[in-house]
């Protein structure tokens, strides 16, 4: 397990400028305290063959990999207890030499990237992160949870038990246009209870 002390050590010890070596950067974490098995050449092409989670990077659980679109090779992020890794000048607290931590928002107003997605890999590269306080599993989305698709004004447009296998073909086509942004209940503004009385009380579709 690698804590974001470790990751502040070593980039300390590396003795590496990082700056424009963002993906370089994520994959030493990676191959130093997990298992490497490719070597994208880009932060972008690590994305493409990434297993993204969400498009909703402020939702990114600590350990994950956060990727961004900007210039010709993207840019990542590694999410840590209060803010994000990464191989940039763009950082508020070094590590080391153009590496540290700093706050996402911060990051994407200094730089105008776009935030494309975060995921539990890096193109297959992993490394177990321990946040402060100890190990918590990151939410994963289960057939047998109710979870909710929701559109920016706050409608409930998709409700299903089971996963998108068994919606409609109009809700399916609802939830791609969405951009698939999921919300499990006991979340956000969302109150637990029973799944119908719960989408009915937000003024979802309950099929």
């Amino acid at each position: 397990m690698a804590t974001e002390a470790d990751l502040a050590w070593w980039t300390s010890q590396s003795g590496r400028d990082w700056d424009q070596l963002c993906q370089a950067w994520v994959w030493n974490i990676c191959a130093t305290f997990g298992t490497v098995v490719t070597t994208p050449p880009s932060a972008i092409d690590a994305y493409y063959r990434s297993g993204i989670v969400s498009s909703d990077v402020w939702t990114a659980p600590p350990g994950a990999y956060i990727y961004f679109d900007i210039g010709a090779y993207g840019h990542i992020a590694v999410a840590v207890d209060d803010g994000s890794g990464m191989g940039s000048a763009r950082i508020q607290v070094p590590w080391g030499i153009n590496a540290g931590e700093t706050d996402l928002g911060a990051y994407i107003a200094q730089t105008g990237a776009t935030p494309l997605g975060w995921s539990y890999d890096n193109a297959g590269n992993t490394f177990p992160y321990e946040p402060a306080g100890g190990t918590t599993p990151p939410p994963r989305e289960d057939d047998l949870m109710p979870w909710f698709i929701r559109a920016s004004n706050g409608t409930v447009v998709i409700v299903t038990p089971v996963g998108p296998r068994y919606v409609t073909p109009e809700q399916l086509r609802v939830y791609a246009d969405l951009g698939q942004v999921k919300y499990p209940p006991g979340m956000d503004a969302m109150d637990e209870g029973p799944f119908n009385a719960v989408i009915a009380s937000l003024g979802g579709i309950v099929d």
